[in-house]
């Protein structure tokens, strides 16, 4: 098993592990328009608040 759970790196190609999150999948929803940081960061506003986030693939995930 551990054999398994090691090779996953080399199963799963980079978008695949990118969503794998804490051994679930997540549930992130990305938004295409999005305010930047000059790292990762990200916000969007939904319903009225600020939504932080992590840019992936060229879109703000929360």
């Amino acid at each position: 098993m551990l054999k398994n759970i090691s090779n996953l790196g080399s199963i799963l190609d980079k978008s695949e592990q990118q969503t794998v999150n804490g051994g679930m999948l997540s549930s992130s929803i990305c938004y295409r328009y999005y305010f930047a940081s000059y790292d990762d960061r990200c916000a969007v506003p939904v319903n009225g608040n600020t939504v932080f986030g992590t840019i992936v693939n060229g879109k703000c995930c929360v």
